[in-house]
């Protein structure tokens, strides 16, 4: 049997929410018959179709990458602002269409408003100029009485947008690209772009462009921009008819993602760089059927793709420390989860672990063990993407992200089962115990991996929620063949790990046992010692007989009753009180005196401990807990300091 082990106070970081991002190019239907249709009796006054903005909204995405892509290098945002009927059609050079003009920088705008995200623009460093992009700026952001800012006005938008995020052009390393440059061609221009670009606006952020995390031009262009951007900007899509291949390439994205952040912490220690540098995933996706520029990039989704979105999202998850942006490519019927005809749409199949994962992944990201069967696999010759993933093998059947919420009190646990035959049972074990009642799994799953949505059969894949009858610390859980499990567990929160999400600086103080009785109370310590292994110091309580001890801080919901059953000595540590600690936790049955914990108030005092030297081992496997406060003359004649 399988298992997964989570201990919830084994973090890895910090959630990053924009790693649910979105992408729209004007390439196909994205746009023009996707998410705006002027005139549809399904648009709403701004012509945005309003079944799409109702499934985009639970993709809760928080930022929109726009207007490219390919397209962005020939594209000029004077051509799309200003009354539409004034607006002139132009040659598009990336997809060899005609650009009517008529969703520009004041559409996409109100796209992000109606959508309550922010707006991440693309400049064009391809037959763009820099004064163009500096006025780009001034047009969306500035607040003084100039011409761009002053044209905004006169187009009907007195307020700024407020535009922040401003990415250095798109993939210029590429000879698909028009402009292409060299990796040095490249940097010298975005660093002179990037100082008048902040000259203009000194509030915005700037995405350099990199490559696929791995490569040289990723290694010159971070040097190269290490003090001149705040994301570096990398790409991956993956995808293949072989089943193994297609489900284990997102593992490539580890590689890329592994790999760029050690070069951009090269260049931040070797330039003495201060400030972070994100990594922004602004384009990932599965995409290998549909790849010409006749076809539409219409990609039609099955669940094995699913699999591999899911298995991306983990691993954006087990990277928040490098991932900050992750924008997926694009939003509606280019490789996209919604797809539309004139009448209504459809939701692909991954769409499904996109939308539960926005919605149900946790602010801090918990680093899981996982035991089970593993697969190596061989990377076929003729795969449609050249990445190699082979030799990051063997890989585990299930794939497995935890996170949890600032206060403990919610985990969820995305578990993508990539067998394609066999369902894997495994043991899930946490080191606090869930809340009975309220666990619930959301499965996405279908008949087979080849199953796919469509207009004709729009729920093959779906998503299916359930409650799970499970409480305590260790149960069972089965993950069906080929899917995603979302797995809601409400967690019961220790006080001491409650208190220390207040304020991480503070020191704690357990309950032990009572001085006149220490010979009698050495299982007490012990246990508190197991449980409490954290604490600065242990308190005693100095009752006069041999009570039985009661303790109230293992759990909020738990009160546990210990009767001693030894003699054996243990060695005891006294706690000095300065300040004003608040008072909660054990009380002595006997004396009613309180034992003293620190909580957030601590930050009026603190409480120390110490080991003392005349008991530093025993012959239990416990230590006592140390700190740099003196120990009690009681103890050892130290006095107490």
């Amino acid at each position: 049997m399988a298992r997964i082990a989570i201990d919830l106070d084994r973090t890895i970081g910090a959630i990053d929410r924009r790693i649910f991002g979105g992408f729209v190019e004007h390439l196909g239907r994205c746009i023009y018959g996707g998410i705006f249709e002027p005139g549809s009796p399904l648009s709403d006054e701004h012509g945005f179709r309003r079944d799409v903005l109702d499934a985009a909204r639970q993709l809760r995405m928080p930022i929109l990458r726009w207007p490219g892509g390919n397209f962005v290098s020939g594209y000029h945002w004077t051509d799309g602002v200003g009354p539409v009927e004034k607006r002139s059609k132009r040659l598009e050079l990336a997809w060899r269409t005609v650009e009517p003009n008529t969703f520009g920088t004041h559409e996409f705008i109100e796209y992000c408003h109606a959508l309550d995200l922010e707006p991440y623009i693309c400049l064009n460093m391809g037959t763009g100029t820099l004064d163009e992009a500096c006025a780009w700026v001034e047009y969306c952001n500035g607040v003084a009485d100039t011409y761009w800012a002053n044209l905004r006005r006169a187009n009907g938008h007195p307020e700024p947008y407020n535009v922040r995020y401003w990415g250095l052009g798109n993939e210029m390393y590429g000879p698909w690209q028009i402009g292409h440059l060299t990796a040095d061609e490249y940097v010298l221009t975005a660093q002179r772009w990037a100082d008048a670009l902040r000259r203009t606006d000194s509030t915005i952020e700037l995405v350099g462009c990199g490559q696929d995390g791995w490569s040289d031009w990723d290694r010159i262009v971070v040097d190269g921009l290490a003090r001149y951007v705040n994301y570096h900007s990398i790409h991956i899509y993956t995808g293949s008819d072989d089943y193994w291949s297609n489900v284990l390439a997102p593992h490539q994205a580890e590689r890329g993602l592994e790999i760029c952040q050690a070069l951009i912490n090269r260049a931040r220690y070797l330039q003495n760089v201060n400030s972070e540098i994100g990594i922004a995933y602004d384009e990932w996706n599965v995409w290998f059927r549909e790849r010409g520029e006749q076809s539409g990039l219409e990609e039609r989704y099955t669940l094995a793709d699913a699999l591999a979105v899911a298995t991306y999202l983990n691993i954006f998850v087990r990277h928040c420390r490098s991932v900050r942006i992750a924008d997926l490519a694009q939003l509606v019927n280019v490789i996209a989860p919604i797809f539309t005809s004139k009448t209504g749409l459809f939701l692909q199949t991954i769409y499904h672990p996109l939308s539960l994962y926005a919605e149900h992944t946790q602010q801090v990201a918990v680093d899981p063990v996982v035991v089970c069967e593993t697969v190596t696999h061989r990377d076929p010759p003729d795969a449609p993407w050249a990445h190699r993933v082979g030799d990051l093998g063997p890989f585990k059947l299930l794939d497995v992200a935890a996170t949890r919420d600032e206060t403990g009190r919610r985990l969820t646990l995305t578990v993508v089962n990539r067998s394609p035959d066999l369902a894997v049972s495994a043991t899930v074990e946490l080191n606090r115990p869930v809340e009975a009642g309220n666990a619930r799994v959301h499965l996405v799953h279908g008949p087979s991996p080849n199953a796919s949505n469509s207009f004709a059969d729009p729920n093959s894949v779906g998503v299916r929620t359930q409650s799970l009858q499970i409480e305590g610390n260790r149960f069972e859980l089965v993950f069906p063949q080929h899917s995603i499990s979302c797995v809601e567990l409400p967690v019961a929160v220790e006080t001491t790990s409650a208190m220390r999400l207040v304020d991480p600086h503070i020191e704690l103080v357990a309950c032990g046992s009572s001085l006149r009785s220490m010979p009698t109370f050495p299982e007490w310590d012990a246990t508190i010692l197991d449980l409490a292994y954290e604490q600065v110091a242990i308190s005693r309580c100095t009752a006069t007989t041999t009570p039985t001890v009661v303790i109230q801080p293992v759990t909020w919901h738990a009160r546990e009753t210990w009767t001693p059953s030894s003699t054996k000595q243990w060695p005891h540590v006294i706690t000095s009180r300065r300040g004003s600690a608040a008072a909660s936790g054990c009380t002595c049955p006997l004396t009613s005196s309180t034992s003293r914990i620190a909580t957030s108030s601590v930050r009026q005092g603190r409480l120390r401990g110490h080991r003392c030297p005349a008991w530093a081992r025993t012959s239990s496997p416990h230590w006592m807990l140390s700190s740099s406060a003196a120990c009690s003359s009681r103890c050892c004649g130290m006095p107490i300091g």
